[in-house]
């Protein structure tokens, strides 16, 4: 991350953030106005609006979106963290007992459609979140959350344009507030179309760029729960190790591992996740707890890569 992208999305800690833009539903009706301060009085109000339920499906159920799930826990570089995976079987099953809202399978399908780098990022998150949320927390704690998590922390993307969240050159200042309306519109939107049937999906939608040092956004607060962390250094070991528009080439898993270690040395995140996460790297899968991270750095990023450029900055 830059220089330039640390301070323009660092905010001043706010556990009540204003919404900068405002939150509409599927059919385009306002939630949320803009200037409205994000409270748990705003969120319960929200729960309180919620459109007669409809049944929550289960992922197995949803073809299209299981045949994905299976493909995406075989993308590189996946099928090289999990060939060796004992319990493939069993974290399959889990998954596929997660129960999706319709809200959320229609995001999913909206952003299959339409940008497809959002879509398996979010699949792939999934995947990851589930089997170091399987391993790392106690049974049946783990098991539980999996069933709540889903891949959901993304899907106030569907509030972001989808021109936006292609773009290849530069953003603007607006669009880079655009960006991370994201966090605060899928805690509406998850809030408004689950009710209080999910509680932990809308808190994993608001609080997935949080850091432990309070760096993140949208409330510049440490992460909520334990599995919100792992959520979030799951996103950000996706976003650099999968394609994305911005950038010529993925970041290789040796300089994607040195990012987020840096991460965690600079407070950000907490070490047992980054042990994990490089256990699930060696190819004999030693115990996360006795893992070493390394501070020698000889990873090479990507040649071109434009993430947190602000065209603004740019120019000046």
């Amino acid at each position: 991350m830059s220089k330039t992208t640390r301070k323009d999305i660092h905010l001043t800690r706010d556990p009540n953030p204003v919404f900068s833009f405002a939150v509409h539903d599927i059919a385009g009706r306002k939630i949320v106005k803009k200037g409205e301060q994000l409270t748990p009085q705003l969120l319960s109000e929200i729960r309180r609006t919620t459109p007669k339920p409809k049944p929550f499906i289960a992922v197995c159920k949803d073809v299209a979106l299981w045949k994905d799930i299976h493909e995406a826990i075989h993308h590189p570089p996946y099928k090289e963290l999990f060939r060796e995976l004992q319990k493939e079987e069993e974290l399959m099953g889990i998954m596929g007992e997660t129960k999706l809202s319709p809200f959320v399978i229609q995001v999913l399908s909206y952003f299959k459609e339409l940008d497809t780098y959002t879509y398996w990022h979010s699949l792939h998150v999934f995947v990851l979140t589930a089997y170091m949320s399987l391993q790392m927390l106690s049974w049946p704690q783990g098991k539980n959350l999996i069933s709540v998590l889903g891949p959901l922390h993304d899907v106030g993307k569907i509030e972001v344009p989808i021109e936006v969240l292609r773009k290849e050159t530069p953003i603007t200042r607006d669009e880079g507030r655009c960006l991370r309306h994201h966090a605060l519109a899928g805690a509406v939107l998850l809030s408004y179309y689950e009710g209080s049937e999910n509680l932990s999906g809308s808190l994993v939608a608001l609080d997935h760029h949080e850091r432990r040092d309070g760096s993140g956004y949208p409330r510049g607060v440490p992460p909520s729960d334990f599995i919100v962390e792992i959520v979030a250094l799951c996103d950000i070991y996706d976003a650099l190790v999968s394609p994305r528009p911005y950038r010529n080439r993925p970041f290789d898993t040796r300089t994607a591992l040195e990012v987020i270690t840096k991460m965690v040395l600079e407070g950000k995140f907490s070490p047992e996740i980054l042990q994990f996460l490089i256990s699930l790297h060696r190819s004999d899968k030693p115990d996360y707890r006795e893992v070493k991270f390394s501070t020698t750095f000889r990873g090479v990023p990507p040649e071109k890569n434009l993430y947190g450029t602000i065209l603004e900055d740019l120019n000046s």
